[in-house]
């Protein structure tokens, strides 16, 4: 069991969130290549119901990643701070993206152009996703695992 550096643990297990936010992903991925396949309003319902499971996970991840790791590590390391306000952000951008491109899959069936781009969109989303997830996993590694040689 992992605690914050308060000694205080912030989940029964800290993995359960992101392994459902991996989980929601993965359905995004399927339903956007079965509607590619074929455009349906039965396959954009799906799509829906997997970006709104997405983004909802998307946005527990991200607060409990605010509110319970993001202080304790600029309490490790304060010259991490800017490059927290800066991944925090990104939390709000991509929430955003995703809220974007539910209302835009609310609004209409796409055409077959439409659906290249929604595609591209999603790709988009979940890549800048998976660069953000790099960039933070890096600052905590670095701020909760890296020996400064400071002593304890």
């Amino acid at each position: 069991m992992i605690a914050c550096s308060n000694g205080q643990i912030p989940d029964a297990d800290p993995c359960a969130r992101y392994r459902e936010l991996i989980r929601a992903r993965e359905e995004v991925r399927d339903a956007v290549h079965a509607y590619r396949r074929e455009p349906t309003h039965s396959t954009q319902e799906r799509l829906l119901r997997a970006l709104l499971l997405f983004t909802a996970r998307l946005e527990q991840q991200f607060a409990g990643e605010e509110s319970e790791l993001m202080g304790p590590l600029v309490e490790r390391r304060p010259t991490a701070a800017t490059d927290v306000d800066r991944l925090c952000e990104q939390h709000r951008q991509i929430g955003r993206t995703a809220r974007r491109l539910i209302d835009d899959l609310r609004e209409r069936l796409p055409d077959a152009g439409e659906i290249d781009a929604l595609h591209r969109n999603l790709c988009a989303l979940l890549d800048r996703l998976r660069e953000h997830e790099r960039s933070e996993h890096g600052l905590i590694l670095d701020a909760f695992w890296l020996d400064t040689g400071a002593g304890d």
